[in-house]
């Protein structure tokens, strides 16, 4: 069994917590849609809050199609090595971490979500029947568990390719009269590693070439653009309850992960996703003027069109609908930032999780590990949440009545991270106790 590699479950769960506190901060001022709106809610947003959402937005989910890839490339590559298998083996274990959580979830818990709200307004009975017509009325993924259902989509996609053309490689070797031995499952044994010293792409001093990278981010900004204009950010679709306008990025990030992980000469020696875009590479640098201009130009542009309007606020309000989508310019600088933004942030967030003592390290008090129980908190964070929103909303203490945008944001989102761990916690144990270990 490899080791565990602390910095990117580490990341996993510090992406885990934003989406929480992203959450968290919609009703208070921030960018989205929120189940719960308290008595509290301001009625403009915060500037402070938008910013946050939209930043986050460019890369925290994903950076989890990123993570999730080259974990799955990883588990197919040990499969392979160790005969336990192969890539079906690894879809099954998907379908029960993903499938079975992403139906429960969609059928149970998101109308148990909704019951809970209706519930703590107006009664628990109204909260009964809310929950009782939201189980009749599914149709498909909803809540969260959208990336979840998503993800099991892109890993039997790549797992049934790996699976054919890892049988097709070895039918053309055995074909051209090449002796080799082959596992139960039709694979060849894994290739003795070379006498030569190679240096793969991904860990090579320069990173990926600086054509590549740009060629890669301007064809996923345009596509992102053309789907945002028949569906702009907040259009949702059936059943997987997908925004298509982010469904580029998406694709682009989970394939860069499984891609890394299937140059590794060894499962337990795998290529290091914090040497993908190294710092101060050609690739890094032409990717951070192309973002520089290309936020430069936004500004520009915001500036000119809320220079007439009462507030910076009001006027970025106003701007929002022309951003999110439609054949116009503002769609257009978006869909280029959000993607330059998205890399240059995940490629900085991986270094600085590579490199730090305190971020590359087990994260956890005695038996308690953080990573351990993301995933659960994931899952259980919309119940958290709006419970702590209901508890704060209800307390109507002056401070925090008191209190910003920001500040409710970084109070509610504290408890509820908090809360969140620790309901996973009782989740997976739960879960366990029950016969059910890996499913969370």
């Amino acid at each position: 069994m490899s080791s565990p590699i602390h910095y990117l479950s580490n990341l996993r769960t510090s992406l885990t917590i934003l989406v929480i506190l992203q959450h968290t901060s919609i009703p208070y001022g921030g960018l989205g849609h929120w189940i719960y709106v308290p008595a509290t809610a301001p009625l403009r947003p915060s500037l402070a809050l938008l910013v946050f959402t939209t930043l986050n937005q460019t890369f925290f989910m994903a950076a989890f199609f990123l993570l999730s890839g080259y974990f799955t490339a990883r588990s197919l590559s040990v499969r392979r090595e160790r005969g336990g298998g192969g890539g079906w083996k690894v879809l099954q274990g998907k379908v029960k971490r993903l499938g079975v959580p992403t139906v429960l979830y969609s059928v149970v818990g998101d109308s148990g979500v909704r019951g809970l709200v209706a519930g703590l307004r107006g009664g628990w009975e109204t909260g009964w029947k809310e929950w009782v017509r939201g189980i009749r009325e599914c149709r498909g993924v909803r809540g969260p568990v959208w990336y979840c259902a998503l993800l099991l989509v892109l890993d039997a996609v790549y797992i049934a390719g790996w699976e054919y053309w890892g049988r097709k490689r070895g039918v053309a070797k055995k074909g051209d009269g090449e002796m080799e031995s082959r596992t139960d499952e039709g694979y060849p044994p894994p290739p003795p590693e070379r006498k030569t010293a190679t240096v793969p792409l991904a860990q090579s001093s320069h990173g990926p070439s600086r054509t590549l990278s740009l060629s890669l981010l301007l064809l996923t900004s345009t596509l992102a653009f053309l789907l945002r204009t028949h569906y702009p950010v907040g259009t949702h679709f059936r059943p997987l309850n997908l925004q298509p306008s982010y469904l580029p990025q998406y694709l682009l990030f989970y394939s860069t992960g499984f891609l890394v992980a299937s140059q590794s000469q060894s499962p337990s020696q795998p290529l290091s996703l914090s040497t993908l875009l190294p710092s101060r590479s050609p690739a890094w640098s032409t990717l951070l003027l192309v973002w520089t201009l290309t936020t430069g130009l936004g500004l520009a542009q915001v500036h000119s069109a809320i220079s007439s309007s009462t507030s910076t606020t009001a006027g970025f309000v106003t701007l929002l609908p022309l951003f999110k989508g439609g054949l116009n310019r503002f769609c257009f600088i978006y869909s280029l930032w959000n993607e330059f933004t998205g890399v240059l942030i995940t490629s900085s967030l991986l270094h600085l999780y590579h490199t730090s003592r305190v971020l590359n390290c087990r994260w956890g008090i005695g038996g308690f590990e953080l990573a351990r129980y993301s995933y659960a908190a994931f899952l259980v964070h919309g119940f958290v949440v709006v419970g702590v929103q209901f508890g704060l909303d209800w307390y109507e203490g002056r401070w925090w009545g008191a209190l910003g945008a920001v500040g409710k944001t970084v109070v509610a989102g504290g408890l509820g991270v908090w809360g969140s761990w620790v309901a996973g916690w009782g989740l997976v144990r739960g879960v366990e106790w029950y016969g059910g270990r890996g499913y969370v």
